[in-house]
């Protein structure tokens, strides 16, 4: 739930002061999403890869963006989690993924570094290389099984060789084959916990209701579900592009909708990046967003980060901000 205060209405108000926005950005962002790559080695129908070409070209975050984002999040000290992820494989390329790696944890000594992965590129070797760098958690979702099936046993079928390669002992969550999704934790060395994933993303499928986004709208996953509750995601993450773009959340790929439809912005080596999460895109969107009322695409039928249990609290929240923006601005802005 997010706390009232006079100073929350920053969150629906453009900040121009850059102290006032590196402040406000230091209290809320606790994830930040950032693709080092563009390429992945995988389209697999439940993500948007399967409809845009990521395969047949590796697109690198120049160095200049890169270093410029890693010492603003330094000025400030940033401790919440970086992922590295967005719609790509981060590991395909090892020593470029290494040498970022490293450079992540030298600027943000007390960030968690979370890598997302397909786990195709990854032996024991190459893992004990990233608990070597500081890395503290890596999900590596399992595909596709032998023939290339995604059936459970067939995923956790390759789970379990996988799981063999790496020689390490684990752990095996409650859920089973049974539920079509197996979870094994993996501790690596002192600080990195690797979580094995085997996930049957169409589970429940011939029900209508597959176990997976529909990512903005883009996949022909079955809808059930109309977006009525509130988003957090643009009040606590920032998801940035290797080439720069600000993305709303981490279920839009901005390759999936024509002319950057849904680009918040593109950072440039010189850009503020605390002006940029203060600025008039994420207001337009928080204001969408915060609301108890049927969301417009691409969040109509997303189910990501729907509040749980009661909301109301949340409405009142809702409510008492929406009367702040009116005495500020004399519009009923939510």
């Amino acid at each position: 739930m997010l706390p009232i205060t006079p100073r929350k209405l920053e969150y629906f108000t453009v900040i121009k002061n850059p102290d006032r926005a590196r402040a406000l950005f230091k209290e809320s962002v606790g994830r930040v999403g950032i693709s080092i790559s563009s390429y992945c080695n995988r389209q697999c129908t439940y993500c948007p890869n399967s409809i845009v070409d990521r395969k047949s070209a590796q697109n690198f975050m120049s160095d200049d963006l890169f270093f410029s984002i890693m010492r603003q999040l330094s000025k400030i000290d940033y401790d919440g989690e970086i992922n590295v992820t967005r719609y790509n494989e981060p590991l395909a390329d090892k020593e470029y993924a290494l040498s970022r790696l490293r450079d992540i944890r030298v600027f943000l000594p007390d960030a968690t570094i979370h890598i997302f992965t397909n786990g195709d590129y990854l032996d024991r070797p190459y893992l004990d290389e990233l608990a070597g760098l500081g890395v503290n958690r890596i999900t590596a979702t399992v595909h596709a099984g032998p023939g290339g099936k995604t059936d459970i046993d067939s995923l956790t079928t390759e789970q379990d060789r996988r799981l063999r390669e790496l020689d390490l002992p684990y752990t095996l969550g409650n859920q089973t084959r049974e539920d079509r999704y197996r979870i094994a934790t993996v501790p690596v060395g002192e600080h990195l916990v690797l979580d094995y994933v085997a996930h049957d993303f169409y589970r429940g499928a011939e029900k209508g209701n597959a176990w997976a986004f529909d990512r903005g709208g883009v996949l022909p996953i079955p809808k059930t579900v109309t977006r009525i509750s509130p988003c957090f995601s643009q009040f606590s993450e920032i998801d940035i592009e290797w080439d720069g773009k600000l993305l709303p959340c981490c279920q839009i790929h901005n390759d999936a909708f024509e002319n950057d439809k849904y680009v918040l912005g593109t950072l440039m080596p010189d850009s503020n990046l605390f002006l940029a999460w203060t600025g008039s895109s994420y207001v337009q969107w928080r204001v969408k967003m915060f609301t108890f009322t049927k969301k417009a695409t691409p969040c109509m039928t997303c189910s990501y980060g729907i509040p749980e249990g009661d909301t109301t609290g949340l409405r009142k929240d809702a409510e008492h901000i929406r009367t702040l923006l009116f005495q500020v601005t004399g519009q009923a802005a939510i």
